[in-house]
């Protein structure tokens, strides 16, 4: 399917977004800006549809294919490495986030029977955990909110489960969100208003 993307028409990528992912208006609405490429469109609403907890070898290809393929379309293929940077960011991060996650589980038992106060050093992995959550969201530029809400959602995950985990954190774990909603920018309380 991935090497007919260039022939299809720029309509049915749009209504293959509006399927293949939860933030659809939002990516189609920023894509429609810059990309002249339908094939670099479809590959970068594939990409944030796509789970990037670990993300699969085809999509790997498909990404590497259209970045070294030959086009004029300079400004997408750069969303679409920039998608691909933040994804594998998101991957290997996910990865940190869930050996934390388990060395706390391994440290207060199954059913929470060991929960004594957290040694210095799991202290300081959990607020440089946060400090560097905090500082590749901010990291992403008002024209990248369609990454950044895809980063938020996936990596909030993971901080909502050590959260659970653990009591008398900083009060700026509070502002760790599950559902990507820190900037409403695109959402559907914008578009009402």
């Amino acid at each position: 399917m991935l090497g007919l993307v260039e022939e299809i028409s720029g309509v049915v990528v749009l209504a293959l977004c509006a399927h293949l992912q939860r933030f659809q208006y939002l990516i189609t609405r920023v894509l429609i800006t810059f990309c002249l490429c339908t094939g670099i469109m479809m590959r970068i609403c594939m990409q944030v549809s796509s789970d990037w907890e670990e993300l699969p070898e085809p999509l790997q290809a498909d990404v590497m294919n259209a970045l070294a393929k030959e086009t004029d379309d300079k400004a997408g293929q750069e969303a679409l490495a920039n998608a691909w940077r933040a994804a594998e960011a998101v991957e290997q991060f996910s990865g940190v986030l869930e050996s934390l996650r388990m060395e706390l589980d391994d440290m207060t038992g199954q059913t929470g029977e060991n929960v004594r106060p957290l040694p210095e050093e799991v202290q300081d992995a959990l607020r440089a955990a946060y400090t560097r959550y905090s500082n590749y969201l901010d990291a992403f530029g008002p024209d990248e909110t369609y990454l950044r809400k895809k980063v938020e959602t996936e990596l909030g995950r993971h901080m909502i489960f050590i959260k659970m985990r653990v009591s008398g954190l900083d009060a700026e774990w509070g502002k760790v969100t599950l559902l990507g909603t820190s900037g409403l920018s695109g959402s559907y309380i914008e578009q009402r208003s």
